[in-house]
């Protein structure tokens, strides 16, 4: 079978259609990756046709195209090739690795790749070098403004935990916080001193409400890879009732054969300050009567067996208060001093450091 082609070329100041033939020819091939490795289910299509192929399992293709068409060899990671036929029977294509398309690859339950293009439920990508730029403490702070519908509720101590919630709350009888997965190992993000409240731990330090941390804290962001957040119960399916609430999937990074030795360091500095402070009253002192005892000598003195706070008025009259060697008191001004449980906070200072060697 011969296909009729028309063509323009140029004699003298004419443009004369010239018709040519393209010669139909059997083409076959395989494709590999830049390995040798057989790539399956590569699209090659005609250029300018909706005809073409995909290559078997073992990477083998044939098909009918003319001499002079050009065949479009695509795959999901890797860079397109375009391959004019001419007289050629025979093409090997090697596909190489395309960076900005293994952006559009994500990874999904259990570990597989999926195009995220090809989803049929919500799945968001968080790479490394976002989380180790934030520089926090805890990895779930690093995530907070970077998911659309992923809710953080930083510690409020150094070292505390933070809660993450996707979509709000599912359940108002037991743990709705997504289901944490490091390199396939799942990880619990309960708080530590609840966990114990819960299960009865008899350790009066584990159940007296402090806030130990949670698990996800322990993983250095400077190790990870990338961050990828499965909304919901169809993202979720695979991890069971445990990943009904959603799960975070963590990769961290893995040693590559490279020539020689490897040194990477990295450091940051953190400032806090205390911002807001409660709006407390200074009209009255501490105690809970309007009147003041009266020592031996008539001064009146503080009532030093109640923390209360609405004690006598702030007149500044001179009474004896807490205070002096063996606290017998001082005599001072009963006056109001509104701003000296400020002077405790000082300027924080956080330092990261972090090396690692390949």
């Amino acid at each position: 079978m011969r296909k009729m082609i028309t063509k323009l070329v140029l004699i003298g100041a004419f443009l004369v259609p010239i018709l040519s033939y393209g010669q139909d020819i059997s083409v076959s091939g395989k494709v590999t990756d830049e390995g040798g490795e057989p790539l399956p289910g590569v699209n090659i299509i005609i250029q300018g046709t909706g005809n073409g192929t995909v290559t078997d399992m073992d990477g083998n293709f044939k098909m009918e195209a003319t001499s002079d068409a050009s065949l479009v060899f695509t795959f999901i990671g890797y860079e397109t090739q375009t391959i004019v036929v001419g007289n050629q029977t025979s093409i090997n294509v090697s596909m190489a690795a395309d960076t900005k398309s293994l952006d559009e690859v994500v990874v999904t339950a259990l570990g597989i790749e999926r195009s995220e293009a090809s989803l049929g439920y919500s799945v968001q990508e968080v790479s490394g070098e976002e989380v180790s730029k934030a520089r926090e403490s805890n990895i779930v702070n690093s995530l907070s403004g970077k998911v659309a519908g992923v809710q953080v509720m930083g510690g409020q101590t150094i070292g505390g935990s933070s809660r993450i919630l996707i979509r709000g709350a599912n359940t108002l009888t037991s743990e709705n916080q997504p289901l944490f997965i490091v390199d396939g190992m799942p990880v619990n993000n309960s708080n530590y001193a609840g966990f114990n409240q819960a299960y009865g731990n008899g350790d009066s330090e584990l159940t007296s409400g402090r806030d130990y941390g949670n698990a996800a804290q322990d993983i250095n962001p400077d190790d990870v890879e990338s961050i990828t957040v499965l909304k919901g119960p169809n993202a979720s399916a695979l991890y069971g009732s445990r990943g009904a609430n959603g799960v975070i999937l963590i990769t961290t990074k893995k040693g590559q054969s490279n020539n020689g030795l490897g040194v990477t360091f990295s450091t940051g500095l953190t400032f806090t300050q205390a911002y807001v402070f409660p709006d407390l009253q200074d009209k009255y002192g501490g105690g809970r009567s309007d009147v003041f005892d009266t020592g031996s000598d008539g001064v009146p003195e503080q009532n030093v067996t109640t923390d209360e706070s609405w004690g006598p008025k702030l007149d500044g009259q001179m009474v004896r208060q807490w205070g002096g060697e063996n606290n017998e008191g001082v005599i001072r001004p009963w006056v109001a001093h509104p701003t000296n449980y400020k002077d405790i906070f000082e300027i924080g200072k956080r330092f990261d450091n972090h090396i690692a060697i390949a």
